[in-house]
């Protein structure tokens, strides 16, 4: 998970909270594990700063950007937040992000989203004070899948998709990788 908040003067703002964690505060990205039959099942560990891993099972195909989209409001509504509307210039970004993430076969640990905000006026282009991340890549798993088994068992990314913070989200999906951009606070 990695977001950051537009400051009114158009500083970018990247700070970590040890009391808790916000989606402000820290950078996350998932990954399945490649090989390891000795990881426990459903158990997200961080492997490197801000990168974790978890053993689950695959699904015969990957969700769509809709299904993604839909699981995600409906874990969001069972946790008492309300749903988050489809944007689509979050949706074609997080989609180029994906596309970008399944040609590398891995996450970037989100160097290329940091970048966009940082250098291409991501916040301006986006339309939003505040943007966030939570990026995949592993094997196929339905929207449900994603969201409930491997996003919510990471605090950051968990924090990431029931902040209320956020109101606006767009979901790409390509190949093996997935990739959602949150937004809050439309410009």
């Amino acid at each position: 998970m990695s977001p950051f908040i537009k400051q009114p003067i158009n500083t970018i703002e990247d700070t970590d909270v040890t009391a808790s964690i916000t989606p402000q505060t820290k950078k996350r990205s998932v990954q399945l594990p490649v090989s390891g039959d000795e990881e426990e099942w459903g158990v997200a560990k961080e492997i490197e700063k801000g990168t974790y891993t978890i053993r689950v099972g695959n699904d015969a195909a990957m969700g769509t950007p809709q299904e993604v989209f839909n699981a995600l409001n409906a874990y969001r509504a069972t946790n008492g937040k309300s749903s988050l509307s489809w944007d689509d210039n979050l949706a074609r970004y997080a989609q180029s992000r994906a596309e970008y993430m399944s040609s590398i076969k891995t996450t970037d640990q989100h160097a290329g989203f940091n970048y966009y905000l940082e250098n291409d006026d991501g916040f301006n282009r986006l339309g939003f004070y505040q943007l966030g991340e939570n990026s995949y890549y592993g094997g196929p798993l339905t929207g449900t899948h994603l969201i409930e088994w491997v996003f919510a068992k990471s605090p950051g990314h968990d924090a990431n998709q029931k902040s209320s913070d956020w109101t606006h989200v767009g979901v790409g999906v390509s190949g093996s990788a997935v990739n959602l951009n949150f937004g809050g606070s439309k410009m």
